[in-house]
């Protein structure tokens, strides 16, 4: 089984390394097709008995039907949004649930598009953002103070994007990101060397990603390339905590 594996995958890097430099347009689309497709994994046992204690999140919200919101805590009890990762889900972030809600705090946790048990859909940072801001502003218009966040990986970067598109409007004053990627471009380079793109087509699929996210891919670091004003201008009111492993090569 393991030889077959190895087989494929030695197939599939040939095919972007010398069809990326025949076609390079052609397969860099090819290759923004894997990127932007996540795979499900089942969660461990822990995971699944902490989804069991959870209630849904009601809401009316149109843009967040089919998205799986997962609540613990006393409503009236200021919340917490934990933010997944790229392939991961809500329950993730779990072990963050049971001394938030023993501090008094609400846990939303959320099953981003194309993850977990939310509907099949369009996924990527941008979208991730997006939904993690309609998410605060339907808990807070709702009576419920948003006094946090925390991100991981992805969930990290889309969640500095949301910032940056007025995320802390809604009163969020504490903010935690938990090895987040430094900048995208890095990311989409890694993913073009896991694959063996040729450095031909290379270009191409930086232009495609721009295109699906409808972001400026920037090598400069996420908290002054996402637009709007340098992060710093806008969390002059908020607590952040930042945490990343330095041997973390992502």
């Amino acid at each position: 089984m393991t030889s077959v594996a190895t087989a494929q995958q030695y197939a599939s890097r040939l095919y972007f390394s010398a069809g990326g430099w025949l076609l390079p347009n052609y397969v860099a689309r090819q290759a923004a097709d894997i990127f932007f497709t996540p795979r499900r994994y089942t969660p461990p046992e822990f995971e699944q008995r902490l989804a069991a204690t959870s209630t849904d999140l009601a809401h009316s919200e149109p843009s967040l039907q089919g998205i799986k919101l997962y609540s613990w805590g006393r409503t009236t009890d200021p919340a917490v949004i934990l933010v997944h990762g790229w392939e991961g889900r809500g329950t993730q972030l779990g072990y963050f649930v049971e001394p938030l809600v023993k501090s008094n705090r609400r846990v939303i946790a959320i099953d981003m598009p194309n993850h977990g048990k939310s509907v099949d859909g369009k996924a990527n940072a941008a979208v991730f953002g997006q939904t993690l801001k309609k998410v605060a502003e339907v808990v807070a218009s709702g009576g419920n103070k948003v006094e946090g966040v925390i991100g991981h990986s992805m969930g990290a970067g889309a969640t500095l994007g949301a910032i940056h598109n007025g995320l802390l409007d809604v009163g969020i004053r504490k903010v935690v990101l938990i090895g987040g990627p430094a900048t995208y471009h890095e990311v989409i380079e890694r993913f073009g060397g896991l694959i063996g793109l040729a450095n031909a087509a290379m270009p191409h699929l930086f232009e495609e990603v721009q295109a699906r996210v409808g972001l400026a891919i920037s090598t400069d670091p996420l908290t002054h390339s996402l637009g709007g004003a340098p992060l710093v201008d806008q969390v002059q009111h908020s607590r952040f905590l930042l945490i990343h492993d330095r041997h973390d090569k992502e």
